[in-house]
């Protein structure tokens, strides 16, 4: 008759076939990881702040400038959905498609700041945004191939997206200085990432917690970041008194 330690050994989890296929991912945050389903219950479920706010713009800015609004919430919906699929299966080929996720997001962003200073290259905007997107996938591809942790591209895209951003203050367009709405973005995100890092650091870290996990109120808080970055977005577009995309 097997022992409990043989039947234990013998429990496959959900999601170990592709976690032996694709390889874990490169970063273990301080949630514990369960054989279950949903292997980061906190970490996953916190994605769905990305799907809310996804909705709120589609419902609250359509009016204002359609195709700002369906552009933005599409991507935040399918960067929330991609995050969660990730944090529920935890191995490296979701992981990638987490990132795809958030540069499709931080091309658009780009794309939307390169527009902004350049005025004139408006009916190029989706040849600029596959741009970015492409250079971002290659940047992925080379940080793997020389060892960086693929995490520092997000930071870069962050870094160029708020320099840039300061730049609109001082373009030709004369759109005045940086609204109210791209402040409070900026305070949101810079708590998440302090979220993020006391969890990856273990600074902050409970491990069989439900909820109280630095990655997920990461989710939670970059997601109102994001709630108000697309209202400045909208308000930049509107200003311009023309259409963002023809």
């Amino acid at each position: 008759m097997p022992n409990a330690t043989d039947v234990k050994s013998q429990v496959v989890c959900p999601w170990e076939s592709l976690q032996t296929l694709y390889g874990p991912p490169n970063i273990k945050w301080c949630e514990e990881r369960l054989c279950s389903y949903i292997q980061e219950p906190a970490n996953t479920w916190s994605n769905l702040s990305y799907l809310l706010v996804a909705f709120l713009i589609f419902i609250k800015f359509r009016k204002a400038n359609q195709q700002v609004t369906r552009d933005l919430s599409t991507v935040i919906f399918i960067m929330g959905s991609l995050s969660f699929v990730y944090h529920a299966t935890n191995n490296f080929l979701t992981q990638a498609l987490d990132f795809l996720g958030m540069y499709l997001f931080t091309s658009y962003l780009l794309a939307f700041c390169v527009r902004q200073i350049l005025p004139a290259i408006r009916n190029q905007f989706y040849r600029i945004y596959f741009s970015f997107l492409l250079v971002n996938l290659c940047i992925f591809c080379l940080f793997l191939f020389v060892g960086i942790p693929i995490q520092m591209s997000v930071l870069i895209n962050a870094i160029v997206v708020i320099a840039i951003s300061l730049m609109v203050r001082r373009n030709s367009l004369g759109l005045g200085n940086t609204s109210r709405s791209f402040l409070y973005a900026i305070v949101f995100f810079l708590l998440a990432q302090t979220l993020s890092i006391l969890d990856i650091t273990r600074t902050f870290c409970i491990p069989n917690h439900a909820f109280l996990q630095g990655h997920a109120i990461w989710h939670i808080f970059s997601s109102i970041g994001i709630y108000f970055l697309s209202q400045w977005m909208v308000e930049r577009s509107d200003l311009s008194n023309e259409r963002f995309i023809n």
